[in-house]
């Protein structure tokens, strides 16, 4: 039932801990021993739940006395030292003098996985920021090399406090951004793709009236018409497409689970539609209006 079974010195242990917003906990029991335990700290991520559980069980439980304290700072010290030795192996890897492919402002967005939920990314000054619903997992991205950033603690950033989180940013065949995968984020799976979502801007229906017609390109007319105050794309032989406007009079097909197909046209002085460009992953066609 979600429980963390095992022993504790030759007693049965139920025990599960917990952390959010800066608060820890542990709650604990014996079942064959009729005790319970329950430990709560003002500190995010902490040891000592499980360390003040530990004096408390041996108290309770009449066992020989440990320094828990003692074992906790030693296993702190070796992780200290593998995380040093990983650092020195991941070094060798680093692909120095590169730069990123895009321009910082262009990673920014929104990223969605299914499973995973979302997280925003944002230029602050010269650098970009990986916020998360909990500000208190919010990292800082520093360019590692290529399209790869490494988050860093916005609290420490020293070369000591290196995650093994990596955030490899993808590129479409339009050379926008399209998804990140997240590295090492979870140790059973290799990477976590998040979808970029599309940043849309509102378009009033009157707006819409000059894209409305009929176009045609090898003998096939397209229809792009209004319904709901919504632009909607019609190919014979397809269903509707419904648009998402995305600026510069471009507009996304709502299709699910697809992206990268879209709408672009072309304007004339007038602010008449005179072509539509369909954008598609195997290229991209034009019709003209009739």
């Amino acid at each position: 039932m979600g429980w963390f079974l095992g022993s504790y010195r030759g007693h049965y242990l139920v025990q599960h801990g917990g952390n959010i917003d800066g608060f820890s906990a542990n709650t604990a029991f014996y079942p064959s021993d009729s005790i319970g335990i329950v430990v709560l700290v003002n500190q995010n991520g902490s040891p000592l739940p499980g360390m003040i559980r530990n004096y408390i069980s041996d108290k309770m439980l009449k066992l020989p006395h440990r320094d828990w304290h003692k074992q906790v700072k030693e296993a702190v010290d070796k992780s200290k030292e593998a995380a040093k030795s990983v650092t020195s192996s991941d070094s060798l890897n680093r692909k120095q003098g590169t730069r990123p492919s895009h321009l910082l402002a262009e990673y920014a967005g929104q990223y969605e996985h299914p499973g995973y939920g979302a997280f925003n990314i944002f230029v602050r000054n010269d650098s970009l920021i990986m916020s998360f619903r909990n500000k208190d997992a919010d990292a800082w991205l520093e360019h590692y090399h290529y399209d790869i950033f490494r988050p860093k603690s916005l609290d420490d950033d020293s070369d000591e406090n290196n995650s093994p989180v990596r955030v490899s940013f993808n590129v479409n065949l339009k050379g926008d951004i399209e998804s990140a995968a997240v590295i090492g984020m979870e140790p059973a799976i290799e990477k976590l793709i998040f979808k970029k979502q599309a940043v849309t801007i509102a378009v009033a229906a009157n707006d819409l009236e000059k894209y409305v017609g009929e176009y045609e390109l090898a003998g096939v007319i397209t229809k792009v018409y209004i319904k709901e105050d919504k632009l909607y794309v019609f190919v014979p032989g397809q269903p509707e497409y419904e648009t998402i406007p995305l600026g510069n009079h471009e507009f996304k097909l709502k299709i699910p689970n697809i992206d990268g197909f879209s709408v672009r046209f072309d304007v004339n002085a007038d602010g008449k539609a005179t072509a539509v460009s369909f954008v598609q992953p195997n290229g991209t066609f034009k019709a003209m209006k009739k």
